[in-house]
């Protein structure tokens, strides 16, 4: 008998020692957003009270989880596991303003005044941080060359373009003044960098122009009765779509070969503005003109033809955002309410589905918080958010979030 209460002793203290052994997936270490101290120009603040309670949450809520097992061998994968398990929502604070944000096939690029920070999409880690010792830019294109990376944009110093060639730890190789190195004979209006990094596409006052920074040549693309606002180039297919206007004045929707051959009026229906191209396909948003009613829809142009997508709120117009690999559009609604400020939503650009609604409250964001822009990562299929505090410019936040 003794033997007996032996036994039932010795296992209770032995299944009591594993339970102890045991690590649930949903109390493991996340990778935290939470602030951090140090020298990098992610840093702690210290704001006003509301304005830090989205920093300050530990962001484990809606992870994924997963079944660690109730023995040694299970235990080695739940521990492997729990270090890729991220939060659907990530949140950092940052010393100084930023600038433009790009994507990047490593990850995004932010700028401040002082700092440029390679950054995980999904983490929000930095990866590399340097000195940012570039012109800055009112918008920027951001494409990845080899390990590094190239910047094209126009400046608020000379309002002009430049082209910024970074090597993979973020030094400036070489900035090139777009207009002197292609012999512009006019101001130029708008530029586009293909993404080979050697040729911009780029028109001004006389007409529209291809330009090749390895040989120096540039092709006149110009059509005659036309005038070229926005353009995008569809590299697969070796065709260039554009906007403009026809001598009456009436908006028009364009193609030609990249040597300017074989135009073709694709349409004359539409307000048709800003452009985005992608390989085999384009995006394209409304223009802004006075006394013209929008109709509030994205267009998509491949082979099938021209696609209109209706958007949710007619105060969608004019706010369009395009995802890196163009399988998305975002646009941006301002709302008169007292908890939010407004609404992020996003949609498939192959039928023009919503598939993310993003309320950006009060409560969540803070009283004085400003949107200043947002990424859509189509590969990390994340949604990066970023902006400011009103009154505290010198501080800004970034929230990446699942889409």
């Amino acid at each position: 008998m003794k033997k007996v209460y032996l036994a039932s002793i010795v296992c209770l203290i032995w299944v009591f020692l594993a339970g102890c052994g045991k690590r649930d997936v949903d109390q493991e270490d996340i990778p935290q957003s939470g602030l951090e101290s140090g020298e990098s120009a992610i840093g702690e603040s210290t704001g006003e009270a509301g304005a830090q309670e989205i920093f300050n949450s530990d962001n484990t809520d809606n992870r994924n989880n997963a079944d660690g097992g109730d023995n040694a061998d299970s235990q080695d994968s739940t521990d492997t596991l729990a270090e890729h398990i991220v939060p659907d929502t990530v949140k950092k604070t940052l010393k100084g303003s930023l600038g433009p944000v790009g994507c990047l096939d490593s990850g995004i690029l932010l700028f401040t005044r002082e700092k440029m920070i390679l950054m995980d999409g999904i983490t929000l880690e930095a990866q590399r941080e340097t000195e940012n010792s570039a012109p800055s830019f009112i918008d920027q294109q951001t494409i990845s060359v080899g390990d590094g990376c190239m910047v094209l944009g126009e400046t608020f110093e000379a309002w002009s373009f430049k082209l910024v060639e970074y090597d993979g730890e973020l030094q400036v190789k070489q900035i090139l003044d777009v207009e002197e190195v292609s012999s512009a004979e006019r101001e130029i209006m708008s530029c586009r960098l293909l993404s080979d990094g050697n040729r911009i596409l780029y028109n001004n006052i006389n007409g529209f122009y291809l330009f090749d920074f390895t040989s120096g040549e540039t092709n006149d693309l110009t059509q005659e009765d036309l005038f070229i606002y926005n353009f995008a180039c569809l590299e697969a297919k070796g065709e260039i779509l554009f906007s403009g206007s026809d001598p009456s004045g009436k908006r028009i929707l364009g193609r030609m070969d990249m040597d300017g051959k074989d135009m073709q009026i694709e349409d004359r229906e539409h307000l048709w503005g800003e452009l985005w191209g992608f390989g085999d396909f384009a995006l394209a948003d409304e223009a802004e003109l006075v006394g013209k009613e929008k109709e509030g829809a994205v267009f998509r142009y491949d082979e099938q033809g021209i696609h209109s997508f209706p958007l949710t709120d007619s105060d969608e117009n004019g706010n369009i955002t395009v995802s890196c690999g163009g399988g998305y559009y975002g646009t941006r609604t301002n709302v008169q309410d007292t908890a939010l400020r407004c609404y992020v939503r996003i949609y498939s650009s192959k039928d023009g589905s919503l598939v993310k609604e993003l309320p950006l409250s009060y409560e969540e964001y803070g009283e004085n918080f400003r949107l200043g822009g947002y990424l859509i990562c189509d590969d990390m299929q994340r949604v990066v958010l970023y902006g400011t505090w009103r009154g505290r410019e010198t501080e800004s936040w970034i929230v990446s979030v699942n889409m």
